[in-house]
């Protein structure tokens, strides 16, 4: 935004033309680069390094939503691509943002704001932790977290037969898969994370950085495989999912 307020617009666009200057570096014409360099100091460096942590956006760094994996793991990701020294000092800051976004989970790892918002706010979420344990070298490592290995498996928990999925909150009442991210995921949780027979989507969200780790992501390794019998129950959320070969089953309380 020109008024320099980063909002969750701002902030994926702020990552992509940083993942643009990273890919591409000196074979993007001088003032193209020099604009995008600029432009991201102005509308994300800048004001982000004025603020100090939960002064001016709370609304996000501290909230328990998909906002916040969104805006904070673009920031956060712009910086370890352009700016290394300053996100070095600010990994506390990044971290305890994170910390807050995964609090909107139960230990089961529900996401109450539904399926959709898992793909989305769980994806950048998985953008940002890549890329930190890479940065840090291995040094923080949020797989390693029981809770988000439970958060890894939820969205496959939530189909119930054929395409049919839990349409809790605000979330599709049919199932889609981003293929590259699931890929990742099964790397991670080879024995947790299966590829369900849904259709595929690339489109959950239209931003270049989830369509770029979908390509990077992506293995010819893994195959279809038929979901496994699933019994969930969230007594936080007040979910209840049963899923056999015969039927799938969910109630919600509240």
């Amino acid at each position: 935004n020109d008024n320099g307020v980063i909002d969750l617009f701002a902030a994926e666009t702020g990552l992509y033309l940083a993942e643009i200057d990273t890919l591409l570096g000196d074979r993007l014409e001088p003032l193209i680069r020099d604009r995008i360099r600029v432009e991201i100091d102005r509308r994300i460096f800048t004001p982000f390094l004025s603020t100090k942590p939960n002064e001016y956006y709370s609304w996000w760094e501290t909230g328990t939503s998909n906002w916040t994996a969104v805006c904070m793991g673009s920031v956060a990701c712009a910086f370890m691509h352009l700016r290394p020294d300053p996100a070095r000092e600010l990994l506390p800051r990044f971290e305890a943002s994170m910390a807050c976004f995964l609090r909107g989970y139960g230990d089961d790892g529900v996401c109450e704001e539904g399926g959709s918002y898992w793909n989305y706010g769980f994806g950048f979420f998985l953008l940002y932790a890549d890329m930190v344990r890479t940065f840090t070298e291995g040094e923080i490592d949020h797989f390693k977290s029981p809770k988000v290995k439970a958060i890894a498996t939820f969205y496959q928990k939530t189909l119930l037969s054929g395409n049919s999925c839990i349409s809790f909150a605000d979330a599709n009442a049919e199932g889609a898969v981003n293929l590259g991210r699931t890929h990742y995921l099964m790397r991670e949780y080879p024995d947790e994370v299966v590829m369900p027979n849904v259709p595929f989507t690339y489109t959950e969200t239209a931003k270049f950085s989830v369509h770029l780790r979908s390509a990077l992501w992506f293995s010819e390794e893994f195959a279809v495989s038929e979901l496994p019998d699933c019994e969930l129950y969230a007594p936080d959320a007040a979910w209840f999912v049963k899923r056999t070969a015969a039927y799938g089953f969910a109630a919600k309380g509240g």
